[in-house]
């Protein structure tokens, strides 16, 4: 299976770099749910203490990158606000770290520490190559929850053989590939797509992702990266 970023992407936004895991054979370690209990109060901590508020949250460097490269396809990031923004923003309003299931918590908590964008799926779910493309509109789409959605002509997306996988580059996600707690194997992915965020924002972002489900899980858990000006396409490892 492969990651494809389609020649549009790499046209349209030059600076995309996409890092992320592979994790097969995933089983909950015994002491999981304390470690993830402390993983995730640690993350909140982590952010209430950084002197971030909701009315600065802006001007985060990655955060501003993030609503730059909505604009760019056509998404008003005011309506519809990245996902790092909009966990963050959560948090700094009072609420706790969601609690989903251990792998999609693991990454909420990356996600917290290094505000980049992160999703993911359930790799058994999939079907051929991932691509991450421009629509042309008026594909279906069956986000989280089960509502039934159309693309809007434009917006990037993540898709496989036989659907959208996720809408406005990494908004929202699709309900049949979601990762669940019986899921095990998956692929976690993160992005930078705006020169402002450094590479090094993105390894720590992947090395966190990485260390995460080590904690959490035994199995195989193995990294990837992918730089646009540089190569179109990776196999998953």
């Amino acid at each position: 299976m492969k990651l494809i970023i389609s020649s549009a992407i790499v046209e349209k936004f030059p600076d995309t770099r996409i890092g992320g895991v592979v994790a097969r054979g995933l089983e909950l370690r015994p002491d999981a749910p304390a470690l993830l209990s402390s993983m995730k109060e640690e993350a909140r901590s982590r952010l209430l203490a950084s002197g971030l508020s909701t009315e600065k949250l802006t001007q985060h460097p990655h955060i501003a990158a993030w609503r730059r490269t909505y604009q760019g396809f056509g998404v008003k990031a005011k309506k519809h606000k990245p996902t790092a923004e909009a966990l963050v923003r959560r948090i700094l309003k009072g609420e706790q770290v969601p609690s989903i299931n251990p792998a999609v918590d693991a990454y909420l908590c990356v996600q917290l520490g290094t505000m980049l964008p992160v999703g993911g799926y359930d790799l058994g779910s999939l079907e051929g190559d991932v691509r991450l493309e421009i629509s042309p509109g008026g594909e279906a789409f069956t986000a989280l929850g089960g509502a039934e959605e159309e693309t809007a002509a434009g917006e990037v997306v993540y898709r496989d053989a036989s659907r959208v996988l996720t809408r406005r580059w990494n908004y929202r996600d699709c309900d049949p590939c979601k990762i669940t707690s019986e899921s095990r194997a998956v692929v976690l992915v993160a992005e930078a797509a705006d020169a402002a965020i450094p590479d090094e924002a993105l390894s720590e972002t992947v090395d966190g992702l990485s260390a995460a489900l080590e904690q959490l899980f035994r199995g195989e858990v193995r990294p990837f990266r992918i730089i646009a000006r540089e190569q179109s396409e990776i196999e998953l490892p």
